[in-house]
């Protein structure tokens, strides 16, 4: 019985975070990132998918506070944090390699959807800021 209480509880939660989220649309969801990131003096990348999906309310699940961290986070490694730099610039030159050995050698679909599983880009970030402290207050803060 405790079982089915709470798998009627979980599909009860599932449900209301979807309607929520109609609730909340696109504009309202943009409204309220955009509020976010500006008190920690950011602003969303046009080129951000976390952010796009985000407004487009694309999961349900997904917390404002977590993506505001995850721009703070990319900030962080792209303009403070030299390793990063070092190691992500390596990786995309191993990505390049990497496509173009398969781009001569490859014409099979597997191929592709080996290179987009090895070389996402929430792959290639986690790869190179592997052991990266964050700091306690973000330096453009100060």
């Amino acid at each position: 019985m405790t079982r089915l209480f709470s798998i009627s509880v979980h599909g009860n939660v599932e449900r209301l975070l979807v309607y929520q989220n109609k609730l909340d649309n696109p504009m309202t969801r943009r409204t309220k990132l955009e509020r976010a990131l500006k008190e920690l003096k950011l602003v969303i990348r046009e080129d951000s998918v976390l952010c796009e999906r985000y407004i487009r309310g694309a999961r349900p699940r997904m917390e404002l506070d977590f993506v505001v961290n995850k721009v703070a986070q990319m900030r962080y490694l792209h303009e403070h944090c030299p390793v990063f730099i070092e190691n992500i610039g390596k990786l995309r030159t191993e990505r390049a390699r990497d496509r173009q050995y398969l781009q001569a050698n490859w014409e099979d679909g597997r191929a592709h959807d080996h290179f987009h599983d090895k070389w996402s880009g929430v792959i290639m970030v986690d790869q190179a800021s592997a052991g990266i402290a964050f700091p306690a207050v973000w330096p453009w803060l100060n």
